[in-house]
């Protein structure tokens, strides 16, 4: 059985590298702190599916698609204020991440049923080009930052502006078995001609 993706046109290919233009689609998302990877991807996609297998006002059914992405997001940047007293703190290395489903393109925002979940939030993505690379085999937080590493270097080499932090997309279910798994991880592109 072949998932719903979201829908592009390829501008250009280079071995596991590719430049995307998307079109718009919908997801629903759930933005969770203060916790690690894979502690993330597991529970946000347990929240987002709970959504999908009828957690809605309608009670409604969604399809599933693929693929599920996951980002992190980048954590403030505090300003520095002047030490009055001391002060006891334990350093968390925890992140921030956000965990997206992308819905079926048969709905709009106003057709699908609203989460009953408040951590679920429906929103869209604006059309972007983005620069993509390809891989298969396990997700976990050092084999992602290693094809991150790739795909920021044949950007460089490419003399790509980007725009934004990069995404994870997970195209497998789980009963995939791991060294078949379709994965990219992505980066938005500026000015792309």
């Amino acid at each position: 059985m072949s998932l719903e993706t979201p829908k592009y046109e390829l501008l250009e290919k280079d071995a596991k590298f590719e430049i995307r233009r998307y079109a718009q689609y919908i997801t629903a998302s759930v933005t969770l702190n203060e916790l690690e990877f894979e502690q993330a991807s597991n529970q946000g996609f347990r929240l987002i599916a709970d959504y999908i297998f009828g957690n809605n006002t309608k009670r409604n059914e969604i399809a599933m698609t693929a693929p599920v992405i996951q980002k992190q997001i980048p954590q403030p940047q505090s300003e520095k204020i002047a030490m009055t007293a001391p002060v006891n703190f334990t350093k968390t290395d925890a992140n921030s991440y956000q965990i997206s489903f992308v819905m079926p393109s048969e709905y709009t925002l106003e057709t699908l049923p609203e989460p009953n979940n408040i951590k679920v939030v429906l929103g869209t993505v604006p059309p972007a080009t983005l620069a993509v690379i390809m891989f298969s085999g396990m997700t976990n937080e050092k084999r992602v930052a290693e094809k991150t590493s790739e795909l920021k270097a044949w950007i460089v080499a490419k003399e790509l502006t980007t725009s934004g932090e990069p995404s994870l997309a997970r195209y497998s279910p789980p009963y995939v078995p791991r060294m078949l798994r379709k994965n990219e991880i992505s980066i938005e592109l500026v000015d792309y001609s």
